[in-house]
């Protein structure tokens, strides 16, 4: 890697470590901090929900599963909307 990447991956930490200490002034417990002390809208919730399912193996494997199985691998797709 050249000076510039590891710059780059240097800045990256510096950001995500500033972001924890910051975030870490803003919780008394860790209670708030797993709860979003009950402040957190229903939507972002479902986004988040929806985030989740989603990474590499259901981008990649999603389509191969669907062809497999068929409308079986939909449904637990569609059951994430609901």
């Amino acid at each position: 890697m050249t000076i510039f990447d590891w710059l780059i991956v240097i800045l990256y930490a510096v950001i995500v470590i500033g972001i924890g200490l910051w975030s870490n002034n803003q919780q008394t417990n860790t209670a708030e901090y797993f709860l979003g002390q009950h402040r957190i809208p229903w939507w972002a919730i479902g986004f988040s929900i929806i985030a989740t399912s989603f990474s590499a193996a259901s981008l990649l494997g999603g389509p191969g599963e669907g062809f497999t199985h068929g409308l079986l691998y939909l449904q637990l797709q569609l059951g994430d909307l609901i």
